[in-house]
C-alpha cells in the first residue's frame, strides 16, 4: 500500500458546517491530533449472534504520547443515526471516551490502555441503541455518523456511514471517513488504526476485535514497538523497532522476515527544512529482536523541533495472517541542541612562577561572543605540557569553571589544553579574547599583581600593585623594587572588541594613554606596593599591561576588567518630555511610525562608541493613569558603535516611556529609560458593529399618532458604540479621561427624509438633547436625544401606517485631534412603537329651542384607507373656535343673548370634544343662529375648503336657536287632537 508524504497540518480553515438534517451534528474545526487518533472500529448489539456483548465504540490511540498524557481522558463521542431521529432522538452528544474492553464472560470491564492504544466505549456508558452501520434501501433511511472532539471541541476524526451526513467535515482527513453500509454489525479499519473501513462479515458472520488489532493475525503474534528518540541536527535520527511479547513485553525473535511499511509525518519540523523525506518498508530480519532505522536530519535543522515516524502496517503474512501487530504506530524523533558545541580555554598570556595562573574553562552550546554556556554538567581532563594543574582532572562543571596551573620554571612556557571532554566536542583556545592557536603561557620570576575592577565606563577606581619576585627557597612572591620609584610602561589591548577604532583612550590620573600606552613614575613603598587611579571613558573589555625593563631586571603583570555603559539614553527627535496629559503637543498616532534614538553612555552622560550589543525594549504606560501599557513594535536594537536609531511605533493613546536593557554585556546589566515620549492620539474611529441598539419611536397618544404631530424622542433611544483605534485597526483602550476628546457635536449624522418603505412619506426631524460618554476602554456611547419626530401630513388622506421605519446615516466621525475625519457610512435603524393616522377634526350643524343650551360635538377620526372613521383612541388633542354671528349680535357676554366659553383649548376625550352654547334668557329673545368655526391643531386639519392643495382648516358649522329639536330621549312626535 503506498501512500504519499502528510504534513501534521491536517485540518483546513473552513467556516463551521451545518448539517443541513436535524439529526445531524454542527462540526467546529479541525483538532491538532488529526491523524494521530481514529475511530477504529464499530460494533452493533446482534440479538442472535451476540447476545452477550454490548454496542461499542474504539478509538486507537497513534501516538503513546496521548495515552501518557492522559489528554484523551476529556474526549468526546458525538453518534447521530437515521434510526435515532426517526425515533425523536437524533443524536447522542458528549460521550466520554471511555477505556473498556470484554473480559471472558462477555462483560465489559476497565482496562489499561498504556501498552496499545485502544479506548472502548460501550454502549452501558452512552446508553443510546440506536447505532446503524446498515444502507438506506426503499423508503427506509439509515445510516449514521461518528465524531470524535478533543478536549476543546474540535474534531479528530469522523466516521460517515451510508452518506449520513449531508455535507462534508471541514477537515482534510489522512484516512478513510467512509463506509457505504451493510448488514455488518461490525466494522473496522484495516490496517488497524490507519486503513480503510472494512466490514468483518455480513448477518452473523464474522467477529469482534476489541482491545485488540483489526488485522488478521497469527495466535500470539508479537507487538512492533517504536520508541521516541532525539538527535542533533545534521545527524541521523535513528528509530529503534523491536518486536515484543504481548503479555510479558519481553523482546522476541522473529522466525522469519518482517516487514514494516513506513512514512514520515511533519510535526514542527518541516520536510526540507529539518530533515529528509522518508519512506518505504524496513524490515526486522529473520534471528533478530529488533531494527534501527536512520531518518537523516539536516545541518540547517532547527532545534527543539519534531516529526513523527508512522509504522502503517506490517505486510509480512503467512497464510494471509500478518506475523505481527503494531502497537503504537508513530514515534516522535526530537532535533535537540547539542549539549556542547564547544569548548574555550581563556588566559592572559604571562603568569609568575611565585604563584599560581588562574585559568577558566568554558563550555559553549553556540558559536557566538561570547558564547552560550552550557546548563548540563561537563567532565573535562586538563593537561598540559609544563607545571601541574592544582585541581584533580577530570574535573566536573556547569557552564564556566576557573582553574589553577603551577610553574616555577621560567625557563619553561606550558601548553595547556583538554584531553578528554565529555560531552566531545572541539577546543579552543583564547589570550586575552584573541584566539591562540599555540595555547601557551609564559612564566616569569617576577611581575606585578593588581586588580582592575569591572567597573561602568568613565568612573573612576584606585588600582593596588604589587612589585614581587620568586623567592628562591620558599618558591613563593615577595616583594621587590621596596621603597623605590620606577618608571612603569603602561599598556592596554582590547578583548571585546577586539579593535579600538574609535580611538578611545584609557587614563591614569589626568593622564591619557597615547596609542594605548603609557609610562608613568610611580613610588613602591616598603611592602613593594604602588596604587593609581585608572578610568576609561568607553565601553569593552580590556587587558591592562603593567612592566618594567631595565636591562637587569624585567617584570610584568596583567588584568582584564570589563567597563561597561553607565546607562542608554533613549529620544525621540520631536519631544515634549513635559508631556503629561491630555492637552500635551501630538507626537504621533497611535502605530503610527516615529523615530527613536538609543544611545549607550558612560557617567559623565558622553556616548561610549566602542558599545555594541542588543538591547531590549519595553514601553510602559504614564498617563492615562487607569490606561494600560501598548505594544511597540520594535522590541530589540542592535547598538553599532554605541548608537541606534530606528523606526518605532505604540499601539495605544497618551503618554508613555521606553526602557532599554541589556541584561548581559560582557556579564553586567545595562538599563535606560527614556522621558516621557508623547501624546499619542487615535488614528481614526469605527463603529463597533453589531453592538448598534435600534430606536423604537415614542407616540404621541396612548397607542399611535397623527400624520404633523411631531413625536418627542423614543420610547428605546437609538445608540452605537464607537471605538478608537490605532493604524493597524486596533482599538486603543487609552482613549478615556482627558485623552477623550470626541463630542456628540463631531459625529455627522444625517437625518432620514422620508420612511424607508412608504418612501413617498415626507419625515422632518429636529434634533437635540444627544449625547456621546466615554465607557473607560476606548470606546464611548452615543445615544440620541429627544428629537422632534413628524411623519409630514400630506393633501391627500393615506391610510394607517402601522410599522414607520427609517434610518439615520452616521457619515463621518472625528474629534479635535486628527487631520480628517474618518468617514463611514452606518445605518442606525428606527421603527416601529406607534402607529401613524391620517386625522381631522368634524363637527355637524346643530339647532334647537332658543331657551336650552345647544352643543357641538366635535369628533376626532382617521382615514382607514376606504372611509373616516371615529378615533377613540385620541386623548391629547384641543381645539378653538371662532364665530360669525348672523342673526345674534351679542354673544360671550353674560348679559348678552348668548354665552359661551372663552375661545381657549377645548381637550378632546376619547375622540370626542364639546363646545356648549347657552341662551341667557334674561337677556331678550335669543332666537337665530351663529356660525362657529373649530380650530384644531394642524394634525386635525382638513381640506374642508376643497383648495385641495392644504389641509389648513377646520370645519364649520351651524347653531340654530329657535327651532325645536325635540328631545334626545324621544324616537318620534306625533300630535293628537284633544277630544
Amino acid at each position: 500500500m503506498k501512500r504519499p508524504h502528510r504534513q501534521h497540518t491536517f485540518c483546513l480553515l473552513f467556516s463551521l458546517i451545518l448539517w443541513l438534517l436535524s439529526a445531524t451534528p454542527l462540526y467546529a474545526t479541525c483538532s491538532p491530533y488529526v491523524g494521530f487518533a481514529t475511530i477504529n472500529e464499530i460494533n452493533v448489539h446482534n440479538q442472535s449472534a451476540q447476545s452477550s456483548k454490548d454496542s461499542y465504540i474504539e478509538i486507537k490511540a497513534l501516538s503513546p504520547d496521548i495515552i501518557l498524557s492522559d489528554i484523551w481522558e476529556s474526549w468526546t463521542i458525538d453518534v447521530c443515526s437515521a434510526i435515532g431521529a426517526a425515533a425523536g432522538s437524533g443524536c447522542r452528544t458528549d460521550i466520554s471516551v471511555e477505556d473498556y474492553y470484554f473480559d471472558e464472560n462477555g462483560d465489559m470491564i476497565p482496562n489499561d490502555p498504556g501498552n496499545n492504544g485502544w479506548l472502548v466505549t460501550p454502549e452501558s456508558t452512552f446508553n443510546w441503541p440506536y447505532i446503524d452501520l446498515n444502507a438506506s434501501k426503499n423508503n427506509d433511511p439509515r445510516g449514521m455518523t461518528v465524531t470524535l472532539y478533543d478536549e476543546n471541541g474540535l474534531i479528530i476524526d469522523v466516521l460517515d456511514v451510508d452518506g449520513y451526513a449531508s455535507s462534508p467535515p471541514p477537515c482534510s482527513f489522512p484516512y478513510d471517513i467512509d463506509f457505504p453500509g451493510s448488514n455488518d454489525f461490525n466494522i473496522q479499519r484495516q490496517p488497524d488504526g490507519n486503513g480503510d473501513w472494512v466490514g468483518s462479515g455480513g448477518g452473523n458472520s464474522g467477529d469482534q476485535t476489541v482491545n485488540d488489532t483489526n488485522d488478521p493475525t497469527l495466535s500470539d503474534a508479537p507487538r512492533v514497538v517504536i520508541g521516541d528518540t532525539t538527535t542533533t541536527a545534521g545527524n541521523d535520527m535513528v528509530f529503534t523497532i523491536s518486536l515484543l511479547d504481548p503479555l510479558t513485553s519481553a523482546p522476541i525473535v522473529a522466525g522469519r522476515n518482517v516487514d514494516i511499511l513506513y512514512e514520515t509525518i511533519d510535526g514542527t519540523a518541516l520536510i526540507g527544512t529539518d530533515y529528509v523525506d522518508t519512506g518505504g518498508t524496513v524490515t526486522i530480519p529473520s534471528g533478530a529482536s529488533s531494527v534501527t532505522l536512520p531518518i537523516p536530519t539536516l545541518a540547517t535543522a532547527t532545534n527543539d523541533r519534531w516529526f513523527y515516524l508512522h509504522l502503517i502496517e506490517v505486510t509480512t503474512k503467512d497464510n494471509d495472517l500478518k506475523v505481527a501487530v503494531i502497537g503504537f504506530n508513530m514515534a516522535k524523533g526530537t532535533i535537540s541542541a547539542p549539549s556542547v558545541d564547544h569548548y574555550e580555554i581563556h588566559h592572559d598570556g604571562s603568569a609568575l612562577t611565585c604563584e599560581p595562573e588562574a585559568i577558566t574553562i568554558k563550555a559553549c552550546t553556540d558559536t557566538a561572543t561570547p558564547c552560550a554556556l552550557a546548563t548540563d554538567p561537563s567532565d573535562v581532563t586538563l593537561a598540559t605540557s609544563a607545571g601541574s594543574w592544582l585541581e584533580t582532572s577530570p574535573i566536573t562543571f556547569t557552564g564556566s569553571t576557573t582553574v589553577n596551573l603551577k610553574n616555577t620554571d621560567s625557563t619553561l612556557t606550558p601548553v595547556i589544553s583538554l584531553s578528554t571532554t565529555t560531552p566531545s566536542a572541539t577546543v579552543q583556545c583564547y589570550e586575552n579574547g584573541t584566539p591562540d592557536a599555540a595555547c601557551d603561557l609564559a612564566f616569569y620570576d617576577s611581575g606585578f599583581l593588581f586588580d582592575v575592577l569591572d567597573a561602568a565606563s568613565g568612573s573612576t577606581q584606585t588600582v593596588t600593585m604589587q612589585a614581587v619576585r620568586l623567592d628562591d627557597t620558599t618558591q613563593t612572591c615577595t616583594p621587590t623594587f621596596t621603597d623605590q620609584t620606577k618608571a612603569i610602561d603602561f599598556s592596554f589591548i582590547y578583548a571585546d572588541p577586539l579593535t579600538n577604532p574609535h580611538g578611545s583612550q584609557a587614563q591614569i590620573g589626568s593622564i591619557d594613554f597615547v596609542g594605548n600606552a603609557l609610562n608613568h613614575n610611580l613610588y613602591f613603598d616598603p611592602s613593594g606596593t604602588t596604587s593609581f587611579i585608572l578610568s576609561y571613558p568607553d565601553a569593552g573589555s580590556l587587558t591592562f599591561t603593567a612592566s618594567y625593563d631595565d636591562g637587569s631586571a624585567v617584570a610584568t603583570g596583567n588584568d582584564t576588567a570589563i567597563f561597561y555603559p553607565d546607562s542608554f539614553r533613549i529620544t525621540a527627535p520631536v519631544q515634549t518630555w513635559t508631556a503629561t496629559d491630555g492637552s500635551s503637543t501630538v507626537l504621533a498616532k497611535a502605530g503610527e511610525t516615529f523615530s527613536l534614538t538609543i544611545e549607550a553612555l558612560n557617567t559623565a552622560g558622553v556616548a561610549t562608541p566602542n558599545y555594541t550589543g542588543t538591547v531590549t525594549l519595553s514601553a510602559d504606560n504614564v498617563s492615562p493613569a487607569t490606561g494600560v501599557t501598548g505594544a511597540i513594535s520594535t522590541t530589540t536594537a542592535n547598538l553599532t558603535d554605541g548608537t541606534a536609531t530606528l523606526n518605532q511605533t505604540y499601539s495605544e493613546v497618551g503618554i508613555m516611556t521606553i526602557t532599554a536593557d541589556d541584561l548581559d554585556y560582557l556579564g553586567h546589566s545595562i538599563t535606560g529609560t527614556s522621558e516621557n515620549i508623547g501624546r499619542f492620539i487615535p488614528d481614526q474611529f469605527r463603529i463597533i458593529s453589531g453592538l448598534t441598539v435600534d430606536g423604537i419611536l415614542n407616540h404621541a397618544d396612548t397607542l399611535f399618532s397623527y400624520y404633523g404631530h411631531e413625536i418627542n424622542g423614543y420610547s428605546t433611544a437609538p445608540s452605537i458604540i464607537i471605538e478608537a483605534l490605532a493604524v493597524d485597526g486596533s482599538r486603543t483602550q487609552n482613549y478615556q479621561g482627558d485623552y477623550f476628546k470626541m463630542t456628540a457635536a463631531d459625529i455627522a449624522i444625517s437625518n432620514p427624509t422620508a420612511d424607508k418603505v412608504e418612501t413617498t412619506q415626507p419625515i422632518s426631524i429636529i434634533r437635540t438633547g444627544e449625547s456621546l460618554l466615554s465607557n473607560g476602554d476606548g470606546t464611548m456611547t452615543y445615544l440620541f436625544g429627544t428629537d422632534g419626530i413628524t411623519y409630514t401630513k400630506q393633501s391627500t388622506a393615506t391610510p394607517p401606517l402601522s410599522t414607520p421605519q427609517f434610518d439615520f446615516e452616521v457619515t463621518s466621525l472625528t474629534d479635535s485631534d486628527p487631520p480628517t475625519a474618518t468617514a463611514v457610512s452606518e445605518m442606525v435603524p428606527v421603527s416601529g412603537g406607534t402607529e401613524f393616522r391620517y386625522g381631522r377634526l368634524n363637527a355637524e350643524h346643530t339647532y334647537g329651542p332658543e331657551t336650552e343650551p345647544l352643543d357641538i360635538i366635535a369628533t376626532a377620526e382617521y382615514w382607514d384607507g376606504s372611509q373616516w372613521q371615529p378615533n377613540p383612541l385620541d386623548n391629547v388633542s384641543t381645539f378653538q373656535y371662532i364665530k360669525t354671528e348672523t342673526d345674534i349680535t351679542t354673544v360671550e357676554d353674560e348679559n348678552g343673548v348668548l354665552v359661551a366659553p372663552a375661545s381657549t383649548d377645548l381637550t378632546i376625550t376619547s375622540g370626542l370634544g364639546t363646545l356648549t352654547l347657552t341662551p341667557n334668557v334674561d337677556a331678550g329673545d335669543p332666537g337665530g343662529s351663529v356660525d362657529v368655526t373649530l380650530l384644531p391643531q394642524g394634525w386635525l386639519n382638513f381640506d374642508w375648503d376643497n383648495d385641495v392643495s392644504t389641509v389648513d382648516s377646520g370645519p364649520t358649522v351651524t347653531v340654530t336657536f329657535g327651532i325645536y329639536r325635540g328631545r334626545d330621549r324621544i324616537i318620534s312626535w306625533e300630535e293628537i287632537p284633544v277630544h
